[in-house]
């Protein structure tokens, strides 16, 4: 049988943390110009990009066309939402090869509430209150 050390193994995660870490950087690389658009806070393809009237299931991910909620998809809310995971993961990843814990850099909210509807409607929520300003008085981002 064999017996890892504990330095075996950990070698052995960071170089699966690193290798998760190429697959976000790639992500970044072949999507620079949707982020870039999501960042510039310019809102001229949001019709194309976020209305489900627009969407163009060709350009969606065939797993997420066999959802439940499929009906739900926009061109752009898949990329939102593995742009929002992706931006996290980065930043646990890097606090895990830096030796930090996640406790030092997270806050958890604890709640009552659970959300039960879809994440597009979810998303659509995000989006209505943002742009109505409802947050911080229109100062919140959405990043």
């Amino acid at each position: 049988m064999i017996h890892f050390s504990q330095i075996q193994c950990f070698e052995i995660s960071k170089k699966h943390l690193e290798c998760e870490l190429k697959k976000i950087t790639y992500f970044y690389e072949t999507h620079i110009d949707f982020i870039g658009y999501m960042n510039s806070e310019k809102t001229f393809s949001d019709e194309t990009l976020f209305l489900r009237k627009n969407a163009n299931l060709s350009a969606v991910p065939s797993y997420l066309l066999l959802r439940e909620d499929a009906d739900q998809i926009t061109n752009g809310g898949h990329l939102v939402a593995k742009l929002l995971l992706n931006t996290k993961l980065y930043k646990f990843i890097q606090n895990k090869l830096n030796g930090q814990s996640e406790n030092e850099n997270s806050k958890t909210i604890k709640s009552d509430f659970l959300w039960t509807a879809s994440k597009s409607a979810l998303i659509e929520v995000i989006y209505a209150l943002y742009y109505k300003g409802a947050i911080n008085n229109g100062s919140a981002g959405l990043a």
